[in-house]
């Protein structure tokens, strides 16, 4: 069994993957993002860490903080990762302008609540 997981560094992850897909998205609009393979592959990555990272986090952790669509992150890393050749762009820009914003403001709290409870 795996050592008792550090939630901050997992969070971290998830923050820094979410600010890479902005920096990548920040001058595209959807139909530069559908023609440009190194943004989908970029933002398919880092969708890839941040469920990743989601799915490290400690499992009462998760469960204790259900405002955050675990499942469907780590879901998402698994489709990706595994049917990656029937990913729909269509719902990828979806996730990314219209999920992936509030997801951020949500790991951002759990970061500053985390983060005060090590100091």
């Amino acid at each position: 069994m795996r050592e008792k997981r550090n939630n901050n560094v997992y969070l971290l992850h998830i923050l820094e993957a979410v600010q890479k897909i902005e920096v990548y998205l920040s001058n595209h609009t959807q139909e530069d993002f559908n023609k440009e393979s190194w943004d989908q592959d970029a933002v398919s990555r880092n969708l890839e860490i941040i469920g990743e990272a989601a799915n490290n986090l400690d499992t009462l952790f998760r469960d204790e903080h259900s405002e955050v669509p675990w499942r469907k992150i780590i879901n998402l890393r698994n489709i990706i990762v595994h049917d990656y050749a029937d990913i729909d762009l269509e719902i990828v820009w979806n996730i990314i302008t219209e999920y992936l914003p509030h997801v951020k403001t949500e790991i951002l709290k759990l970061h500053e609540e985390v983060h005060s409870q090590c100091v």
